[in-house]
């Protein structure tokens, strides 16, 4: 492993590494016209109220936002609550129209299906705040980011 590390720091590598990364294309990421924010939520301080509130109110195009999990406090029938005046839905699945872009800021064990659903919807940029996978120790972290690569590489 030692030796596999040392070729990955040679200039040659590293050289193709930063030119591959400066031709990347990340314009979309920025020019996405809708956004889902997986993790939202209503309870002021939390890391899904702040992801939420900062794309509600800075974002040019549309907002959705998603909470699997349906903890909101205000359920009307087809989602898990309001947020901002907007509905939370409990499935990217049940966003009306093609998803650009997605921040997914929820437990490991629910990241792999949300990505999932956010790639079926369309979702061509996705940022993911992680947490609950292999640093946790545990076989469903792991697993969970086993199966996290393996759809970011299909």
């Amino acid at each position: 492993l030692s030796r596999s590390a040392s070729v990955l720091r040679t200039p040659s590598v590293i050289r193709a590494l930063s030119t591959s990364l400066k031709s990347y294309p990340i314009n979309g990421f920025f020019d996405a016209k809708t956004y889902a924010i997986i993790g939202a939520s209503e309870k002021q301080g939390s890391l899904g109220y702040i992801i939420s509130d900062n794309f509600y109110h800075k974002f040019q195009g549309k907002t959705y936002f998603v909470n699997p999990k349906g903890l909101c406090s205000d359920m009307i029938s087809h989602s898990g609550g309001q947020l901002f005046g907007q509905p939370i839905y409990k499935s990217a699945l049940d966003i009306p129209e093609k998803i650009e872009g997605v921040v997914i800021s929820i437990s490991a064990k629910f990241t792999v299906d949300a990505l999932k659903q956010c790639l079926e919807r369309g979702a061509k940029w996705v940022t993911i705040v992680p947490g609950g996978f292999r640093e946790t120790g545990t076989k469903e972290g792991i697993a969970a980011e086993v199966c996290f690569l393996h759809c970011a590489h299909v």
